[in-house]
């Protein structure tokens, strides 16, 4: 994580460790909070903007032609078209279907995402970068917290880097 104030190329930085030469190959998805004022109320922004990198949905378009950019992308993947589901109602695009025994909760959320991005993680080394952490919804810091303490006890090849505003985040 690289903490500094605003303006001392923070973000700058990440984008340069993203062209290295070494990482070609690499998957890197980006995570950022959409305004300073977003706070808590829509949850995992910062993973949802990774997702929809991943997908190839961009910000602001909805409904079936969404659909079927994640149809497509799980469908390039044998047995990823079962999470389809999943991200429609994640990401706004539908309801899931009722699972007895099987609530959405932010503990089965964050479970799934964390399987996912394992997932993705077999096939190359992926890359999250997450910038401004200081304005993330909690949601999404909880997850970013989740993933990395999965990640210290299992093998993956999965690399968490973010920026943040040091004098923003002192005693949080």
């Amino acid at each position: 994580f690289v903490p500094g104030e605003a303006g001392t190329c923070k973000s700058r930085l990440l984008k340069d460790f993203s062209r290295c030469q070494d990482l070609r190959g690499a998957l890197i998805l980006r995570g950022y909070p959409l305004s300073e004022e977003c706070g808590d109320h829509v949850g995992y922004e910062m993973i949802l903007q990774a997702l929809k990198q991943w997908f190839g949905i961009p910000e602001h378009e909805r409904g079936k032609s969404a659909q079927k950019k994640i149809l497509a992308q799980l469908g390039a993947h044998p047995g990823w078209e079962e999470m389809a589901p999943f991200f429609f109602h994640l990401l706004g695009l539908g309801n899931l279907p009722s699972v007895p025994g099987r609530d959405m909760d932010q503990y089965q959320v964050s479970s799934d995402l964390v399987a996912f991005f394992c997932k993705l993680a077999q096939q190359n080394l992926l890359i999250l970068c997450f910038e401004d952490l200081q304005w993330a919804d909690q949601s999404s810091l909880s997850f970013i917290e989740r993933l990395a303490k999965y990640l210290g006890q299992h093998r993956e090849r999965v690399l968490i880097c973010g920026t943040f505003r040091s004098r923003e985040v002192e005693g949080n």
